[in-house]
Parts: structure tokens; sequence; C-alpha cells
């Protein structure tokens, strides 16, 4: 079948253990809120296949202030 993966987000630099909101747009918006661990890193899963060719954006806010953006745009991505 098509080659996909799981989407799954990770996160580091964040402050510990800060409150993270992820907002994945891919496949359509997707919104889930996990909690960095002592060292600041995050794991999020969505429920959610992508292929090779798939675009999205992450955005990731913490309650402590801190926060991350992820936009990929692949050169074979259809319209």
């Amino acid at each position: 079948g098509p080659d996909t993966t799981p989407f799954v987000v990770r996160g580091n630099s964040f402050k510990s253990r800060e409150q993270v909101r992820v907002v994945a747009n891919v496949q359509g918006r997707h919104v889930k809120t996990v909690r960095a661990t002592a060292t600041g890193v995050f794991t999020v899963r969505f429920p959610v296949s992508v292929e090779v060719c798939t675009g999205y954006v992450v955005r990731a806010t913490g309650s402590k202030g801190s926060h991350a953006y992820l936009r990929h745009l692949p050169e074979c991505a259809e319209d």
C-alpha cells in the first residue's frame, strides 16, 4: 500500500512540566494537550496517517510561554 506513518510530533526546549497545546493541521485540524516532562520534552500522536507528500503545519503553545511552529510543505504535494 501507500507509504504511510502515524503522525507523531516531538517537542523539546519547553519549560519543565509545562502544559502544551498542540494544534496540527494535517488532514483536518487536530488539537491535543500534553504535559512536557521535567526536561521539557513531549511527544504527541495524532490519529491520522501521513504519506511522504503530505503537507502539514503544527503549532505548539506552552502554558509557561514556550512555543514552537513547524511547517512542512513538500515539493511533491498536490494542490
